[in-house]
């Protein structure tokens, strides 16, 4: 279902070109869009000068578009960092450029660094994992903790530093077979670089992608897009030491095309088009598709790993049962289309292939764009069609105008197709969105993860993604377009009902997101702007209260006793006085007096005199945030 579409052609003069670009596009944690575009610019005379810029739009605020940066050649790849918060950009001459938001605004961006890599041409570009991953678990919605709820998977850190910590970096693949990797120590070291062979020597490479083993090391298949040929895989090691990135590669277990009887296509010859893995953590299960211009054909392949019974004589006579064991690609599904693919939106929940879907009604999917404008929605663990449907069934076309073109004038016109058609798809966080660019144009669809009933979330499956993304900490916007409104009271209920079930470290830690949570919630109700409103007060209170907290500096407190600022607590919660001088009395002198106020024959200090003033301006803040709240 569409959500919205906007215009993201230039704000420029018409002008009656084409562009043989590639639009690339990328979604960040924080629901915010970066794309590429080509745009027109201010020339004397008839000479045509092109350039292309980086936009971003928040789709929450789609009307309110920022540029980041202009180039003079095209834009080849794009990659938000984890954090959402700096966005790598690489062009056709084999430049990266890192541009982070100065004081996260995101109207003003400043260059982090620049690497130049020689004019090679960047086939896949992707960040370096952090080793944190939390899985999302569609049958464990009856759990109350929420630490038994969501399980931490066992993922390394592709690269570490000294303490084991995770380097930021990325790692991208290019089209001569080579490996080029960038770190980021710190804030003050500046970029650390490095290449690598995939193989022995240089081959040229037409598809590649990576994806993050469990153990730290790095997957990365590739193929020179002949059906004949094998798609080959390579397993790469990073490490920093003395500032230096090595890297290193290995060959893995790489296969060959299934064969099939292949249809009638003329003189085109097919090729292998796309090589994706299902997701960046999952380098179990590789998408390969091959086809021309009017056939595509998508396999499913899954890594697995085989025992081979070795003969006596190579045995270990300690070991009972010894056995080799290797790794070999087997092919488990395929699925075919009368037209070109022009991309698959990937899930990002990280969901285990050990957790059995078809017994809930929670679906993950793969959606596969096609030229001829077709949309599939295939299941992501049993690889069946769940939906397909055309651009022309969801968007009325005619109603799409230009504001540089006549109404008389369609949108079509604008592309050498006659066709409309997605040329870029990407998946939000939790899969309720699916966000695609084509025809010139941005379109927010509004996806469902419920087989049952009308095409609606189920609620339990609303809650568990609310807790999931308050627990991880991602952006819950998108999980707002697969909530109705009649769910919304239901739905916080629940929340705040699970939420007290928390220990009190949980609730301290994520009692911020919940009124983050709430407040969204209660945006999205005609007659709930007052309750959203007193969420966002709670908020500023509550971060008051943390700030002001962290400055206490208590006397050293025994395990069991309670500390001041939960005496006060429990004062407040009881008592009905609302004489602050009656409360002052009440307390326990000693919690005034730092320890070093007691020594005999000690005399206090004005830096050990304000420093005895902590608890007691802890106490005073705690009071008034206190009576606030009751009023």
């Amino acid at each position: 279902e569409l959500v919205y579409s906007i215009d993201f052609s230039p704000p420029s003069k018409r002008y009656d070109f084409i562009v043989d670009e590639k639009i690339c596009c990328t979604l960040s944690c924080k629901n915010i869009v970066a794309f590429s575009r080509a745009r027109k610019t201010e020339s004397d005379g008839d000479k045509l000068d092109i350039c292309f810029e980086v936009c971003v739009v928040d789709l929450d605020k789609p009307w309110q578009e920022y540029e980041v940066t202009t180039y003079n050649s095209p834009v080849t790849y794009m990659r938000w960092d984890p954090a959402g918060t700096a966005l790598l950009v690489v062009n056709s001459t084999g430049r990266f450029n890192l541009w982070k938001m100065k004081n996260y605004l995101l109207n003003v961006w400043e260059d982090a660094g620049t690497v130049e890599m020689d004019k090679e041409e960047v086939l896949v570009l992707a960040w370096l994992h952090s080793g944190a991953q939390t899985l999302f678990n569609p049958e464990s919605r009856e759990i109350n903790l929420y630490n038994e709820k969501f399980i931490r998977a066992k993922m390394s850190p592709s690269v570490t530093q000294f303490g084991k910590k995770p380097v930021d970096g990325w790692i991208a693949v290019t089209s001569t077979g080579m490996i080029h990797v960038g770190l980021i120590p710190d804030q003050t070291t500046s970029l650390i670089t490095s290449k690598a062979c995939l193989g022995q020597t240089n081959t040229h490479v037409a598809q590649a992608d990576v994806a993050f083993m469990p153990d730290g090391q790095i997957l990365v298949a590739t193929s020179d897009g002949q059906l004949s040929s094998s798609v080959h895989c390579y397993i790469a090691t990073l490490s920093l030491k003395n500032q230096q990135c090595n890297v290193r590669c290995s060959a893995s277990a790489s296969f060959f095309l299934k064969k099939q009887i292949l249809p009638d296509m003329g003189s085109q010859e097919p090729r292998l088009t796309k090589l994706s893995f299902l997701s960046r953590e999952n380098s179990e299960v590789l998408l390969a598709c091959w086809g021309t211009s009017t056939f595509s054909c998508i396999e499913v392949w899954h890594l697995m790993e085989q025992s081979i019974p070795l003969h006596k004589m190579f045995q270990n006579p300690t070991v009972a049962e010894y056995a080799y064991k290797t790794k070999h690609w087997s092919h488990k599904s395929s699925c075919t289309h009368n037209s070109g693919l022009t991309g698959i939106a990937r899930p990002k929940l990280p969901i285990s292939r050990s957790f059995n879907m078809e017994s809930t009604n929670f679906l993950s999917y793969f959606a596969c764009t096609y030229f001829d404008g077709t949309i599939k929605i295939v299941h992501r663990q049993s690889y069946q069609i769940i939906y397909k449907a055309s651009l022309d069934q969801l968007i009325n076309f005619k109603t799409l105008l230009t504001p540089d073109l006549p109404s008389s004038e369609p949108l079509e016109k604008r592309s050498r197709s006659s066709i409309p058609h997605l040329v870029s798809a990407v998946q939000t966080n939790t899969g309720c969105g699916l966000v695609a660019l084509g025809e010139g144009r941005l379109y927010l669809f509004r996806m469902f993860n419920s087989r049952e009933g009308s095409l609606q979330m189920l609620p339990a499956f609303a809650v568990l993604l609310l807790e999931y993304t308050m627990f991880v900490g991602l952006d819950v916007w998108d999980v707002l377009l697969a909530v109705r409104q009649g769910m919304i009271e239901g739905i916080v209920d629940k929340l705040c009902s699970n939420f007290q079930k928390q220990s009190g470290a949980f609730q301290e830690l994520l009692h911020q997101r919940l009124l983050r949570h709430k407040m969204a919630l209660y945006s999205c109700l005609g007659p709930g702007n007052q309750h959203a409103a007193d969420c966002r007060a709670m908020i500023t209170l509550h971060s008051i209260t943390t700030a002001i907290k962290s400055c206490l500096r208590p006397k050293t407190v025994l395990a069991q006793d309670k500390s001041p600022a939960e005496k006060l607590a429990n004062l407040c919660a009881v008592s009905l006085e609302m004489d602050l001088d009656q409360i002052i009395k009440t307390l326990d002198a000693d919690d005034f007096v730092l320890d070093s106020f007691k020594k005999a024959g000690s005399k206090p200090s004005s830096e050990v005199f304000l420093q005895s003033l902590q608890p007691f301006i802890q106490w005073i803040t705690d009071f008034i945030l206190q009576d606030r709240k009751s009023v």
